[in-house]
């Protein structure tokens, strides 16, 4: 942020030059027709919100839904600001609960991810984390196993512990059958079941399906 000559802690930068890309494309519409024609609802809503709920601080993102924009996903990670820390992931648990509910707010169809078995994971952080998903309530909740990719820190340390369960490739995906790493006092079954816990607990809510389906935009996106 400092390198661009920002001050706001909520914005890194490629926040506010995105935002200029989409005023610029409004206000130079290319095709049949103005981008603002087709999103005018969508943008009369937008504004009258951050009248109401957030004043100018709402510039950038009403002008994401001016251009068309519908849909954000923020990688939250987890909940807890030492685990954070830990993967050099550079924003705050506060600055996640501020940006999801401006996105809410405005309409968006909010997506969150979130992340078990990261460095200085344990059973009370994971759980502060599916607590943490359900406050923020994102339209859709993504919940992975951390995947230790080759080249990574996290590779080499989990490689140096447990050499032999680092040779299958079919497992390096974050929705893996079978987890890659192992955290100390955590067995691979007992993320699996973590994650099992917080996707029942995200999804089983009254009116979390009926949230789903009022966001579709198509059929296909129900098997995507």
């Amino acid at each position: 942020a400092a390198e661009h000559g920002n001050q706001d802690p909520d914005d890194p930068g490629w926040i506010t030059r995105l935002a200029n890309l989409c005023q610029a494309l409004i206000d130079h519409p290319f095709g049949e027709e103005p981008v603002e024609r087709r999103y005018a609802g969508n943008r009369q809503r937008s504004h009258q919100t951050c009248r109401e709920c957030y004043g100018h601080k709402t510039r950038q993102a009403t002008q994401f839904i001016q251009f068309g924009c519908f849909s954000l996903f923020f990688g939250v990670e987890s909940a807890d600001s030492q685990v954070l820390k830990n993967i050099k992931k550079g924003t705050t648990v506060e600055q996640a609960r501020r940006a999801v509910k401006l996105a809410n707010d405005l309409g968006f169809k909010t997506e969150a991810g979130f992340m078990f078995g990261n460095p200085g994971d344990n059973r009370e952080t994971m759980e502060k984390t599916i607590d943490l998903a359900l406050e923020l309530n994102p339209v859709i909740g993504s919940f992975n196993i951390m995947v230790p990719f080759p080249g990574t820190e996290e590779y080499e340390r989990h490689r140096q512990k447990n050499p032999d369960g680092m040779t299958n490739w079919d497992n390096y995906v974050p929705k893996g059958v079978h987890p890659v790493i192992q955290l100390d006092g955590l067995s691979q079954g007992d993320l699996q079941r973590y994650i099992s816990r917080a996707y029942l607990k995200f999804y089983l809510r009254p009116g979390q399906v009926f949230r789903i389906l009022k966001n579709i935009s198509s059929a296909t996106e129900l098997w995507t």
